[in-house]
């Protein structure tokens, strides 16, 4: 019955709107470029003007916009809280008709339990990338990790205070390059990977959710 209402959520409650690129404003766009500009004026400040100065001076500028980029979005969550609201409800009502319907009759209190413990069962199995990465994760953690903090840490006490300057320069710019890559090419990588594991979870509490408000059962 499970693999029935999940592909009745895949077709009629799972498709919603994301936030596209072509739906940011201006001021997105803005704070956007207020964090990716100072990383790159502090690679150039570092690496090639070689000025501690202009270095440092941007780094407050980064702090400054990383920090008025976390209150915008937080201030964002809270404009969108209501609109998210209707439309998690709407798909909860879809849900609903699925498990009402006469092909499946699934909406009793015991039959939605079971569903919930169905995909309790099911999840551990679904989840690829864990199952994938999982051996390269031990000697990441185990080998590699412990002797780069090593030799970084014999590198850092060899070298003065403009080199490490220049050295968090580069760190930063290595975050900024690895987030740059990991959100649109990998985040897209796993969760394809993991797409049903992800949809299995999402769909257990709405569940959930039906069970609780619903019948006052709450897991």
């Amino acid at each position: 019955m499970l693999e029935f209402i999940y592909y009745g959520y895949m077709k009629e409650v799972r498709p919603m709107m994301f936030h596209e690129w072509k739906d940011f404003t201006l001021k997105d766009w803005l704070l956007l470029l207020g964090i990716l500009l100072p990383v790159l004026l502090i690679l150039i400040s570092s690496y090639v003007f070689r000025s501690t100065v202009m270095a440092a001076l941007f780094y407050v500028i980064l702090i400054v916009d990383g920090t008025l980029a976390f209150f915008y979005l937080k201030k964002y969550k809270k404009l969108n809280y209501i609109s998210y609201a209707k439309q998690y409800n709407n798909r909860l009502d879809k849900l609903r008709k699925i498990l009402k319907s006469d092909e499946i009759s699934a909406y009793r209190e015991t039959t939605i339990e079971g569903l919930i413990n169905q995909c309790n069962e099911k999840l551990p199995s679904m989840q690829r990338t864990r199952m994938m990465f999982k051996p390269l994760n031990s000697v990441f953690t185990k080998l590699i990790i412990p002797l780069v903090s090593i030799g970084l840490g014999v590198y850092l006490n060899n070298i003065g205070a403009q080199e490490i300057l220049y050295f968090l320069g580069a760190v930063v710019m290595l975050i900024a390059v690895g987030v740059m890559i990991y959100y649109p090419i990998l985040s897209r990588i796993f969760g394809f990977l993991n797409r049903k594991h992800d949809n299995m979870i999402e769909l257990k509490f709405m569940l959930m959710d039906i069970l609780a408000y619903d019948f006052r059962k709450f897991t």
